[in-house]
């Protein structure tokens, strides 16, 4: 949760399926909360987004599954993937966090079904163009664009075209930003937003 945008990271793992095992590169954490599109079935389609902090200390293939470390040698990420059209690094590597990781784990080794909170809606980041355009009371924040019938964010009154600016009592200044608070909150857990 503390790791900042150009602080140093080093990513271990073995690259590129060649015996090039404990390999150590450096970088800097370039975001945090960066949600990148999965298609986990196959279909070409956007299934969910993960939430990963992006880096550009080098993550090739073979790396997955390897730590993503700060300069005090502490674990803050699981080495994931990379963006390339090349098939190798190009300077934009992913992590996932490793708290997520490691909440994700724990459901798994005690034998739970893994499951994820949502709130059921869907936002567009709210900038100081955006709120000046659309004549908002608000420069930051999550505009909801649309929800999902009986989903969470309906049965809590929340409507299309409102503007989310904290969840659980945490700032919200993106889209990304309100995605990552309901993730961080138990599924079922009443949290406050305004």
């Amino acid at each position: 949760d503390k790791i900042a945008v150009g602080e140093t990271a080093f990513a271990i793992g073995s690259p590129l399926d060649v015996n090039l095992s404990n390999t150590v590169t450096k970088g800097i954490v370039s975001a945090v909360n960066r949600q990148i599109p999965m298609d986990v079935d196959g279909d070409g389609k956007n299934d969910w987004n993960q939430t990963v902090i992006q880096t550009d200390a080098a993550i090739n293939p073979g790396n997955s599954g390897g730590a993503l470390v700060d300069s005090n040698g502490q674990l803050v990420g699981i080495c994931t993937l990379f963006s390339s059209d090349t098939k190798s690094f190009a300077g934009i590597g992913f992590a996932i966090p490793s708290n997520y990781a490691i909440d994700i784990a724990n459901q798994i080794l005690s034998g739970q079904q893994v499951k994820h909170a949502y709130i059921g809606l869907s936002m567009q980041t709210v900038t100081p163009r955006v709120a000046k355009r659309n004549d908002l009371s608000v420069d930051y924040g999550a505009y909801v664009a649309g929800l999902l019938d009986d989903s969470p964010a309906e049965g809590a009154g929340i409507k299309k075209g409102d503007v989310i600016v904290s969840i659980g009592g945490e700032r919200v200044v993106s889209a990304d930003a309100a995605i990552i608070a309901v993730r961080s909150h138990k599924i079922g857990e009443t949290v406050p937003v305004e």
